[in-house]
């Protein structure tokens, strides 16, 4: 009887350039991009960033355009962002099968022989149809070493396993929505200054506006010369 695993290595691989070229692109190397990059996820949107208008946060409006430089980083993130979300093609299937293949080896009631074991296999990868590679593997390697409680008793059905493989691509998603509302927002305009009104005050006499107490002084000195010419009156009589 043949293995699942001895079916899937007999899974014909391409060998044309282009399906190479595809390969290239589909998985780097060097895997997917981190999920935070400081510069252009915190720093620079944290620079422009004035406010959110509409429900929730809502849209962003910026206090300035953005820099060149700037500009440059967030557009050169959100590209890095979507090659991880890249589908995967018919050249990386031979490695996926791999993957798949060292997963359900690890649970017996998963031996699969002949027909049935590639049929299987075919299921698998018709399911994670339109996720990225470096995903599947991601998800395959952590079932398989146990590392998903809820798989370790029973290996993941096809839907599953794609459902696990799209949770690891939320954090890709999120970040391209949020850096592609920071390219397009608006800057917002400051308000005009808002003149104060000019309060009127009543003349003062040439006196008053000589006076430093501004006429209150020669009130007083007037009130104390009424005294004393009042208190003089009675003297003068007797």
């Amino acid at each position: 009887m043949q293995r699942l695993d001895a079916i899937v290595a007999g899974l014909p691989r391409s060998t044309s350039p282009s399906a190479d070229r595809t390969r290239a692109v589909t998985q780097a190397p060097s895997g997917p991009p981190a999920t935070f990059e400081r510069l252009a996820d915190r720093e620079i949107p944290d620079r422009v960033i004035a406010g959110f208008e509409g429900a929730g946060y809502g849209r962003p409006v910026l206090r300035r355009a953005l820099r060149a430089d700037e500009r440059e980083a967030l557009v050169a993130r959100v590209a890095r962002l979507r090659a991880a979300l890249v589908p995967f093609g018919p050249a990386d299937r031979q490695a996926l099968g791999a993957a798949l293949a060292g997963m359900m080896m690890v649970y017996p009631s998963m031996q699969r022989a002949g027909d049935e074991a590639a049929a299987v296999a075919a299921g698998y990868l018709a399911a994670l149809a339109g996720r990225p590679r470096w995903a599947i593997e991601l998800v395959c390697d952590r079932v398989r070493t146990g590392r998903v409680a809820e798989c370790r008793e029973f290996c993941p059905s096809a839907p599953k396993l794609a459902a696990l493989s799209d949770a690891e691509l939320i954090p890709y998603r999120m970040a391209i929505h949020r850096l592609d509302a920071v390219l397009v927002a608006t800057v917002v305009l400051p308000a005009p200054a808002k003149s104060r009104p000019r309060v009127s005050r009543p003349a003062r006499s040439p006196a008053d506006a000589a006076s430093p107490a501004g006429g209150h002084l020669s009130r007083v000195l007037a009130d104390l010369e009424a005294r004393r010419e009042a208190r003089s009156t009675p003297d003068a009589e007797r």
